[in-house]
């Protein structure tokens, strides 16, 4: 039987490649620079947390942010994390401005 989370780990490594075009444009929207010039940990790290806001509704932003914080911290610069920070959280105040 497969662990829960390494099926949604699939699912997630499987959608984000599909929807690249759609998650690296909101990226854009956010960012102060093009996608390709961001760090790659960082891009990384935010394409994740860019999917799982785009299409994973039942999971909510701030869990979204906070998990991607931690991994940031883990593995990117000493100030990726606040970027990644910056970034996702102009996209969700964005989204929820434009949903009301």
């Amino acid at each position: 039987m497969k662990c829960r989370h390494l099926e949604y780990f699939d699912k997630i490594i499987k959608q984000i490649p599909i929807n690249i075009e759609q998650i690296d444009e909101t990226i854009a929207e956010s960012a102060d620079r093009p996608v390709n010039k961001l760090d790659p940990l960082v891009k990384s790290v935010l394409r994740v947390g860019m999917y799982e806001i785009l299409f994973e509704i039942d999971v909510p932003h701030n869990v979204v942010i906070n998990e991607a914080i931690e991994i940031a911290k883990l593995f990117c610069s000493d100030q990726g994390f606040k970027y990644v920070n910056g970034v996702l959280d102009k996209v969700v105040k964005a989204k929820r401005k434009a949903s009301v």
